[in-house]
């Protein structure tokens, strides 16, 4: 029997300590435990299950610890890295966030034209927010993706990176992160869309960074 359980916790790929190995082995042969006249392969089948959804159970909440915390380091480490490649700029890392896991306000001042948030919520969800458009990088857990992030986060900051708003009257219907490519903007972030009728004419809202940008007029995303 012994042996029997050690096939199904190597099948598993459960590595139990030897003391908890003997404590199972007693169990299984605790007679008021299971019925001593189930087969062994009922038996063997039900200590499977047993042992497959305990380990499934450690197995997630590892992971959910394991992703949170990684994801917070990378966040933190990049907001920091942030903050030294602009170290002329006032720049507030909020461990106490109420709202999410961690963030950094970057408030309007000489060489920033705009507010601008940066946050981790969700766990591994990275945001860069300002009052034009809402950016949502997902999952921190992406290499890719954060240095996505970092790198509009470094090109809106120092005007490589712009905000192209298509406005009518009050309404915005669609909000653009682009950085130039060449002689073009190439869109890097889709941030808001608003659906509107084929007729309904619209103009460019440009908001640049360190730069006279040529404003229609200034609207929030939300607008």
């Amino acid at each position: 029997m012994f042996v029997l359980v050690r096939k199904v916790c190597n099948k598993l790929k459960v590595h139990l300590a030897i003391n908890e190995i003997n404590i199972l082995y007693l169990k299984i042969n605790k007679p008021d435990f299971y019925q001593t006249k189930r087969s062994n392969f009922g038996l063997i089948s039900l200590i499977e299950s047993d042992l497959y959804a305990s380990w499934r159970q450690a197995l997630t909440r590892n992971n959910t610890m394991t992703t949170k915390s990684r994801c917070f380091k990378i966040a933190e480490e990049k907001f920091k890295e942030i903050q030294n490649h602009f170290p002329e700029l006032k720049m507030i890392i909020n461990y106490d966030d109420e709202h999410v896991d961690l963030s950094m306000d970057i408030p309007k001042q000489d060489g920033v034209d705009f507010e601008i948030n940066l946050n981790l919520q969700n766990e591994d969800e990275l945001h860069l927010a300002t009052a034009y458009i809402w950016c949502q990088f997902f999952s921190a857990d992406s290499e890719e993706l954060v240095d996505k992030f970092y790198q509009s986060v470094i090109g809106l900051i120092n005007g490589e990176y712009r905000i192209l708003q298509f406005v009518n009257g009050d309404k915005v219907y669609k909000t653009l992160l682009q950085k130039l490519n060449g002689l073009d903007w190439e869109t890097i972030y889709t941030g808001y869309e608003r659906w509107r009728m084929p007729w309904t004419k619209v103009e460019k809202n440009v908001i640049q960074n360190r730069t006279e940008s040529k404003l229609i007029r200034t609207y929030k995303a939300s607008s």
